[in-house]
């Protein structure tokens, strides 16, 4: 049988996950695609990133945010603490964000430093699906890799 991105995902197989389960679900999805770019990576328990990424001899720790749902406009939640004592994304701590969609598998890479004040980001649904993982990675790491 072959497999098929409708047979690997099924919205209705991940009704009663938790949002921590679908954020784990996210990681490694994007640790495995970045793998098929001939990235090193490894999954981390640190508070601020979720992958470490070695670009050379260059660790890039890249923050996993992921959305279950195929909707029209995808929230990603960047705010940093604990409930009720929230606050907005300070920028410290991780390089890129990653922006995934488990429904239509869609990721795009970013640099975190410009959503630093923001505590969600919304994705227009056409604009994530038309994003290419592979070039929005090349495109955010060449901004902060030096030169």
């Amino acid at each position: 049988m072959m497999l098929s991105s409708d047979s690997l995902y099924k919205p209705e197989r991940m009704t009663d996950l938790t949002s921590t389960q679908i954020g784990t679900v996210g990681e490694y999805l994007v640790a495995s695609i970045m793998g098929g770019f001939g990235v090193d990576v490894t999954r981390s328990d640190a508070s601020a990133y979720d992958i470490l990424a070695l670009v050379g001899n260059i660790p890039i720790r890249i923050d996993v945010k992921t959305t279950a749902k195929n909707t029209p406009t995808r929230g990603f939640w960047v705010k940093k603490g604990k409930t009720g004592k929230e606050r907005p994304f300070d920028g410290g701590g991780c390089d890129l964000f990653a922006f995934v969609c488990l429904e239509d598998h869609a990721i795009f890479f970013d640099t975190c430093d410009k959503y630093v004040g923001k505590t969600q980001i919304k994705i227009k649904r056409d604009s994530h699906q038309d994003q290419d993982p592979y070039q929005t990675w090349l495109n955010a790491v060449g901004k902060i890799l030096p030169q």
